[in-house]
């Protein structure tokens, strides 16, 4: 955790490290090219950038999304910084960058439900059947199928599993709009839920 118990405010940077660096980290190395060492090391000093100035009272949400400002920051710090391995060298960004670092966001966001999810499962006895419905969620490996799981491997009848799974993708949706409605003002949590869920949806937004 960046910041320390003596910091006014810690709350804000535990939150700001626990929800962003991960999409900060992964955006350096599939945008910059960076191994995964120096990813982390770039992270921590962006943080600490963020932490000294305190970045996130900048923030205007009449201009924005705050993951969207969080990236514009991300990347004016990464290049006034950066010094690439030879004189031409640049990083082979996409039309919209910014959809890159919103999918580790979004997969951030959804690793935070799940836990808590699995958490309240495991307290009801309920980890086998997490495990396997889990699978099927938006977001979840490579590899995993994408029409809906055989009732045999939970050895419930079709309707039992399809009642389950729909407990679960409740459960999850619940979780997520309780972390989505920590960054944005409660008008907006539908529309960036959904577009959580689109993010979720597209097939480059994996959790590896």
């Amino acid at each position: 955790m960046i910041g320390g118990p003596d910091d006014n405010n810690g709350q804000i940077i535990d939150y700001l490290y626990r929800t962003y660096r991960k999409p900060v980290t992964e955006y350096l190395v599939i945008r910059w090219h960076l191994s995964h060492a120096d990813a982390e090391d770039r992270c921590h000093d962006f943080f600490v950038n963020v932490i000294r100035k305190k970045l996130w009272s900048r923030a205007d949400r009449d201009r924005g999304r705050f993951r969207t400002f969080l990236f514009t920051c991300l990347r004016n710090f990464i290049i006034s910084s950066f010094r690439p391995p030879t004189p031409d060298w640049s990083p082979e960004e996409p039309d919209d960058p910014c959809l890159t670092f919103d999918r580790e966001w979004a997969l951030a966001l959804l690793r935070a439900a799940l836990a808590s999810v699995e958490s309240s499962w495991a307290a009801r006895s309920k980890s086998t059947e997490f495990h396997v419905l889990s699978r099927y969620l938006p977001g979840m490996a490579a590899g995993a199928p994408k029409s809906p799981a055989s009732p045999a491997d939970l050895s419930m009848s079709p309707e039992a599993f399809r009642k389950a799974l729909s407990r679960l993708r409740a459960a999850v949706r619940t979780e997520l709009r309780t972390l989505v409605a920590e960054t944005v003002d409660p008008a907006e949590v539908d529309d960036e839920l959904r577009y959580l869920f689109a993010v979720l949806e597209n097939p480059g937004a994996e959790i590896r």
